[in-house]
């Protein structure tokens, strides 16, 4: 493992451990974020999901829980199409909100043939989530073990009416690839606490710090 959360391998030092990093810790435009001083924008539009109810199979790679659809789910947003090709969990949340971090964050990974799109949704501890339910109890425990989930609706975690922010950014793991368009939902998911501790007992900490927005100015939904 060249790269972890924490320790001498850790953000700060993700760049020093491969050349193919150095975006990490020297690129301008760079993920997560602390979103704040956004900018309402009324050119932003609602997204589109064309989601269904799919397989999914779920990966601990050792640093994070990975999903990967059994089949395309597509999302329509800024003209552009894109379709999902992974999910993961980060424990707590990457992206902060005026400062406020959350339990948690649910991560959706959208590509086009040219265009990238991250999705994020925060999670709070409060109800069970019986939409989530089986990320919970099928979660693999060992570093390459896969689960499989046979029926899971993604709909159902994207929060209706909500605003969001956009903004350009990057991957948040390496090699902290730039040029990924954000879309950070403002309303967050409720998960108990028991569900939320399943999750963090399996891959602790994982989220990397947020970075400098420089002369970013997050765009927000109306």
């Amino acid at each position: 493992m060249d790269w972890s959360y924490a320790g001498e391998n850790g953000p700060d030092r993700w760049s020093d451990i491969n050349s193919d990093y150095r975006a990490c810790n020297l690129g301008a435009f760079q993920s997560p974020v602390d979103i704040s001083n956004s900018i309402g924008s009324p050119e932003l539009r609602p997204l589109i999901f064309h989601y269904h109810p799919i397989g999914l199979d779920l990966e601990f790679d050792g640093r994070v829980i990975n999903g990967f659809p059994h089949n395309p789910l597509k999302v329509e947003f800024e003209d552009k199409t894109f379709q999902l090709y992974k999910i993961t969990i980060h424990t707590p949340s990457e992206h902060k909100i005026n400062s406020d971090r959350f339990d948690a964050e649910i991560q959706l990974f959208h590509r086009s043939e040219k265009h990238l799109l991250n999705i994020a949704v925060p999670i709070v501890d409060g109800a069970k989530n019986r939409q989530l339910a089986d990320l919970v109890d099928k979660i693999p425990k060992q570093p390459h073990q896969q689960k499989v989930i046979s029926d899971i609706d993604f709909r159902k975690i994207i929060p209706k009416k909500s605003r969001y922010y956009r903004y350009s950014g990057s991957f948040t793991k390496p090699p902290c690839k730039e040029g990924v368009v954000w879309v950070v939902y403002d309303t967050p998911l409720q998960m108990s606490g028991f569900q939320l501790d399943q999750w963090q007992l399996v891959q602790g900490k994982n989220n990397r710090p947020t970075q400098d927005l420089g002369q970013r100015i997050p765009l927000e939904s109306r």
